[in-house]
Formats: structure tokens, sequence, C-alpha cells
């Protein structure tokens, strides 16, 4: 059950940068 949350989490994590990144291009002031 840990294992399967820590992957979970490391998958809402990649999504999370892929935004960050996303976003970086509209605003880069936040970087």
């Amino acid at each position: 059950e840990g294992g399967l949350l820590l992957v979970d989490s490391k998958l809402e994590f990649g999504l999370f940068k892929g935004e960050v990144v996303l976003g970086d291009e509209f605003f880069p002031t936040l970087s």
C-alpha cells in the first residue's frame, strides 16, 4: 500500500512538473 502511494505521488509530481514547465513559457517571472 505504501509503495502504491509513492508511485501515485511520483505521478502527480511528474504532472505538476509538467505544469510548471508549461507555465514557465507563459509566466517566466515565476521561475
